[in-house]
C-alpha cells in the first residue's frame, strides 16, 4: 500500500468517516481537458464508484489522483519559434520578449491537445487512533499539494441538511526533541541505542559538511562495521539509513523524517488486490505493521 512516506499530526477528526468521504467528494478528480495541463482530485480507494474513504480496522484509506499532459521542450520551442517566423515574415518586424510569452503559451494551447495525458495516484492514510496522517509519498510537494486539498475540502461549508460538524480538519509536521541525524548518527556508532525491536538495515547515505563536502553512499553493506563507525566520527553525518522493525518492516529514514523503501511482508501493492476481500487483507496488514512501527520510531525520536 505504501512505499514511500510522509508523515503529519492530525487533530480536530470528524466524528464520522462520512463526513470526510462526503468532503473529499467535492474535489473528485476529474481527467484533464483537451487543452488541460494538470489536473487532481480524490478518487475511492477500492474501486471506481465504491467509498470515497474505505474504514478498515479502524484506518481510513483514500486516494488521491493527478494526471499530467506534458508537452516536450523541443517540441514547444519549435513551435513557438514557427509562430515567431510567421510574424516576423508578415509583418517585417522582430518579436519582443512580452509577445514571445504569449507565442509559447499559444504554442503550448495548440500543442496540449496531442499530448498523451499521465495519470498516478497516491494512497492517504488516517490513523485516528494515532493521531497521524501519513501520505504515500516522499515528495515534499505532492505532499503539500494533498494536505492542501484536504484542508479545503474538509473547511468548505456543508449543506444545511448535513449533521453538523463542530471541529476542522487541523494537519501539522511532525515535531519530534531529537532530530533524526543525530539520532541515525547514534544508532550507527552503537547499534545497542537501536530502539527496541529496530535494527540496521544495509543502506546509507553519508554527507560531510560545507560546500564540496563529500558524500558517501552504501547499498547492501554491512552498516555494523568500523568502517561506518569511524567515517561518522570523522564528521560525515547520516541523511539516510536502512533500518528493519521486528522483522515486519523494512524502511529507509531520511533526515526530514519521511521515510522511504518501505517494504511489508507479504502485503502485495495496494491498487493490484484482485477483489475486495483480497484489498481489505492487505490494508488491514500493512496499517497493522506499520502503525506499531511507526509509535515506536516516533517514541524512539521523543515525539
Amino acid at each position: 500500500m505504501l512505499k514511500e512516506a510522509t508523515i503529519y499530526r492530525v487533530a480536530g477528526l470528524p466524528s464520522l468517516h462520512e463526513f470526510l468521504a462526503a468532503s473529499l467528494a467535492a474535489e473528485t478528480f476529474a481527467p484533464t481537458g483537451r487543452t488541460q495541463q494538470k489536473s487532481t482530485g480524490w478518487e475511492p480507494p477500492r474501486a471506481a464508484h465504491g467509498a470515497m474513504v474505505e474504514s478498515i480496522d479502524g484506518h481510513w484509506i483514500a486516494r488521491f489522483t493527478t494526471e499530467v499532459r506534458t508537452v516536450p521542450a523541443d517540441a514547444l520551442q519549435e513551435k513557438t519559434d514557427a509562430l515567431m517566423r510567421n510574424i516576423e515574415q508578415r509583418d517585417g518586424r522582430k518579436v519582443g520578449k512580452r509577445e514571445r510569452r504569449a507565442l509559447k503559451d499559444e504554442a503550448l494551447q495548440e500543442l496540449l491537445p496531442q499530448a498523451f495525458p499521465r495519470q498516478s495516484s497516491i494512497p492517504v492514510w488516517i490513523d485516528p487512533r494515532a493521531g497521524l496522517l501519513v501520505i504515500g509519498t516522499a515528495s515534499q510537494a505532492k505532499a503539500d499539494a494533498i494536505v492542501t486539498s484536504l484542508l479545503r475540502a474538509t473547511h468548505t461549508p456543508q449543506p444545511v441538511w448535513a449533521k453538523p460538524v463542530e471541529a476542522h480538519l487541523q494537519i501539522s509536521q511532525i515535531k519530534t526533541r531529537t532530530d533524526p541525524t543525530p539520532a541515525m548518527a547514534e544508532w550507527l556508532l552503537d547499534g545497542e541505542d537501536l530502539p527496541t525491536a529496530f535494527t540496521l538495515g544495509r543502506e546509507c547515505e553519508l554527507h560531510g559538511s560545507g560546500d564540496g563536502a563529500p558524500v558517501l553512499r552504501l547499498n547492501r553493506y554491512d552498516l555494523d562495521s568500523d568502517k561506518v563507525r569511524d567515517h561518522v566520527r570523522q564528521g560525515l553525518h547520516p541523511t539516510r539509513l536502512g533500518l528493519a522493525w521486528a522483522g515486519v518492516v523494512s524502511f529507509v529514514l531520511t533526515d526530514s523524517l519521511t521515510l522511504r523503501r518501505i517494504e511489508v511482508a507479504e502485503v502485495k501493492p495496494w491498487d493490484q488486490a484482485p477483489d475486495q476481500d483480497a484489498f481489505d487483507a492487505d490494508v488491514a496488514l500493512t496499517t497493522g505493521s506499520l502503525a506499531p512501527m511507526l509509535a515506536d520510531l516516533l517514541a524512539a525520536l521523543a515525539f
